[in-house]
């Protein structure tokens, strides 16, 4: 399925945000806590007076471990192309204002991190969703303050660095996942209910096992 345009893209992941958060955020919990505990090695070096940006954040979920891990000693800032999402994220930072009132999340182009400079650039499964990750990745690099820290979990990963996996209690049970509230549900907006239908009894044919593993 080929990359929607980014409105498209914004307008998918609103819809599928709710579906996200119940259902992708859980099984992607194994991979962030990896990441987490790649800036905790850091956290004590970390360059003062500068916040911390985590771009593609979805519907916050890691925002709170980061101000948890850094002791609310700065700021955490959550961007994301879907308003969607970021409602979710922002009812999270409101949740957690008594405790972390640095926290904030606001709709952004994680192409565009902006002039920064930031302490740290958290991501966990956003890159593979921008449309240039080379480009990202370099300007989330120029916008780090000196000493900064990007830690950065890309989808997908080498054989040789399969940690964990993601199980689905059946074929279909996935295919309607991805396609209702995961990376496919864009071809769903763009093309429509009947398209992306008429494409799950060729997508479910060659599949024999019970259960679907993704690694």
């Amino acid at each position: 399925m080929a990359l929607a345009g980014s409105d498209v893209l914004a307008e998918s992941w609103t819809s599928a945000a709710p579906g996200y958060d119940e259902l992708f955020v859980p099984r992607f919990a194994p991979w962030t806590e990896d990441a987490l505990a790649a800036l905790t090695q850091h956290k004590h070096s970390l360059p003062e007076d500068h916040e911390v940006l985590v771009p593609c954040c979805g519907p916050g979920q890691e925002l709170l471990p980061i101000a948890e891990l850094l002791g609310g000693e700065r700021a955490v800032r959550g961007t994301d192309l879907a308003p969607g999402m970021i409602e979710i994220a922002q009812s999270r930072c409101v949740a957690a204002a008594a405790r972390f009132g640095r926290m904030s999340a606001e709709v952004g182009d994680a192409m565009a991190p902006g002039a920064g400079p930031y302490a740290a650039i958290f991501s966990v499964f956003g890159l593979q969703q921008l449309p240039d990750p080379v480009a990202a990745i370099e300007a989330w690099v120029r916008a780090l303050a000196p000493g900064g820290v990007a830690v950065v979990c890309y989808w997908p990963m080498g054989a040789g660095e399969r940690r964990h996996r993601i199980e689905w209690p059946c074929p279909a049970g996935m295919w309607e996942g991805m396609t209702r509230s995961g990376p496919w549900h864009a071809q769903r907006v763009r093309r429509g209910d009947a398209f992306v239908d008429g494409l799950r009894d060729d997508f479910l044919a060659p599949v024999k096992t019970s259960l679907l593993y993704y690694t």
